[in-house]
C-alpha cells in the first residue's frame, strides 16, 4: 500500500530536512525498491493498492504488478478494503506500506508460509517504532480494528489485544523500520534497497547530511 509520491503528499514528517520535492522523491525510490521486492516474491501474486491515480501508479508499477485504488476513509477502512479487494479469488493477503527499510522477498515469503498455516489467523510484522509493517489475514474481519488508534507507540499491542479478543493467532514476520524520521534517514543509506541508497547517497552528496 502505498500513497502516489508527489511533493506535500508524502513524507512530511521528513520536511525538512528534506525539502517537499526531495521526500516525494525519496517516497518514489522507496516505492520501487518495495515494488522490486514484490517481484522477486516466489509464489505470491503481486498488486500494488494506491492513494492517487491508478493510471500514473501503473506507470511505476510495471507490468507485471496489478493496481488498484485505496477505497475508504481512514487507514482502517483502506486497509480491509484493500483485504477484501485482494481476498477475492485467494485465500489470504498480505498488506505492507511502501517505505520499509531492507524489505527483501524472503520476508514477504515467510509471511506467506506463516499465513497459510491451517485456520483463521493473522501474521504481524512489527515495526520498530511500536506499529507494524505488515499485516496478513485470509478474510477483511471488520472488527480487526475496532477502536484502533493509529500513529502512536502502542499500536501493535494495541493490535494484539484485539486480535486476543477475537480470538485470532497470530504469527510473527521478522521486526523492520519505516523510513519516517531523519534517524531512519541515516539506516535507510545503509541498510535501505538499492533506489533508496542512490538516492540518499544523491541527496548527501549535494552538501547535506542525513
Amino acid at each position: 500500500m502505498a500513497k502516489l509520491p508527489r511533493p506535500g503528499a508524502v513524507k512530511t514528517r521528513l520536511s525538512p530536512p528534506l525539502s517537499p520535492a526531495q521526500a516525494a522523491g525519496l517516497a518514489a525510490a522507496l516505492l520501487r525498491d518495495s515494488l522490486a521486492c514484490l517481484a522477486g516474491a516466489r509464489g505470491i501474486a503481486h498488486a500494488l493498492a494506491i492513494a492517487g491515480d491508478v493510471g500514473e501508479a501503473a506507470v511505476l508499477a510495471g507490468p507485471a504488478i496489478a493496481v488498484i485504488a485505496q477505497r475508504g476513509d481512514g487507514l482502517s477502512a483502506r486497509m480491509l478494503n484493500a483485504a477484501a479487494d485482494l481476498l477475492a479469488g485467494s485465500e489470504g493477503v498480505l498488506l505492507f506500506g511502501a517505505d520499509t527499510i531492507g524489505l527483501c522477498p524472503a520476508d514477504l515469503e515467510g509471511a506467506a508460509v506463516l499465513l497459510a498455516v491451517p485456520g483463521e489467523r493473522i501474521v504481524l510484522g512489527p515495526s520498530e517504532d511500536g506499529g507494524f509493517w505488515l499485516i496478513g489475514m485470509k478474510r477483511a474481519n471488520p472488527l480487526l480494528f475496532d477502536g484502533m488508534r493509529w500513529s502512536h507507540p502502542a499500536v501493535l499491542p494495541d493490535l494484539l489485544a484485539i486480535s486476543a479478543r477475537l480470538g485470532l493467532p497470530v504469527g510473527f514476520a521478522p521486526r523492520r523500520a519505516d523510513c519516517d524520521t531523519p534517524a531512519d534517514l541515516v539506516r535507510a543509506a545503509r541498510e535501505g534497497g538499492p533506489a533508496t541508497r542512490a538516492f540518499l547517497a544523491a541527496w548527501r552528496g549535494g552538501g547535506r547530511e542525513a
